[in-house]
């Protein structure tokens, strides 16, 4: 699929989610406690999704730090952490997610327990005061904040969307973005899930699954490492 080229930007060095459990009022006790548990377990399927990714929370369970050094990858895993807790807990919980991007470099691990949110680094500040700002503004549970009044003006359109088309997707709909976003394929998905390649086809479209994935490969070829150049093409040319 085609997408508009990239604008000529120098890649952010760190992409930072700052995350919140968002889950529903009438949870119950018990399903909360593994909801919890199920977030304290999510470390490892980060690293899996991003080279070099790290995931922390807090004592309580219900703020994250996502710390990842392919930092183009952060809309894509933002996503994925959303569908994860969406299908786990069949539309029960959800994230609320602030992507930040910076030129900080990739912080240690911090103890068990600690603040995620005590971070420092141009991409935890604005990880920090966008996971603020969405709060307030309470429109959308996705926000980003790379450094550019105008590019975070304009993620915040598309984030709004991608929001919205999020939070109206079935359960197994749901279930299909979040292979697709994993680069499975239709068929594998539907062997997990026990359906057909059809049926998982047929919540695919109805997770309008063409539009999402146009909007995750802008973000990755907007915020993601550029080509070399030959010097041929940075040398100015020259009138005869």
């Amino acid at each position: 699929m085609e997408i508009l080229p990239p604008v000529k930007l120098q890649p952010p060095r760190l992409a930072v989610l700052t995350a919140e459990v968002v889950p529903d009022p009438k949870l119950p006790a018990a399903t909360h406690q593994q909801l919890k548990q199920h977030v304290s377990n999510l470390s490892t399927w980060v690293k899996s999704l991003s080279p070099g990714g790290a995931l922390t929370h807090s004592k309580s369970g219900d703020v994250l730090l996502v710390q990842l050094p392919q930092a183009h990858q952060a809309l894509r895993v933002a996503l994925l952490l959303r569908l994860n807790l969406f299908t786990t807990f069949d539309r029960q919980a959800d994230l609320r997610v602030a992507i930040g991007l910076g030129d900080d470099k990739p912080s240690g691990s911090k103890p068990a327990g600690a603040n995620p949110q005590d971070s420092s680094g141009s991409a935890h500040a604005r990880s920090n005061r966008t996971l603020e700002f969405i709060k307030t503004q309470k429109q959308a549970l996705l926000g980003l904040s790379c450094g550019s009044i105008l590019l975070d003006q304009h993620w915040r359109m598309l984030l709004r969307y991608l929001d919205h088309n999020l939070r109206a997707n079935t359960r197994g709909q749901a279930e299909a973005v979040l292979g697709l976003l994993q680069h499975r394929e239709m068929r594998d998905i539907g062997q997990l899930y026990n359906v057909s390649k059809q049926a998982i086809q047929q919540r695919a479209t109805g997770a309008k699954w063409p539009l999402v994935e146009a909007h995750v490969e802008f973000f990755e070829s907007l915020f993601g490492p550029r080509p070399a150049t030959s010097p041929e093409e940075d040398t100015p040319a020259h009138s005869a």
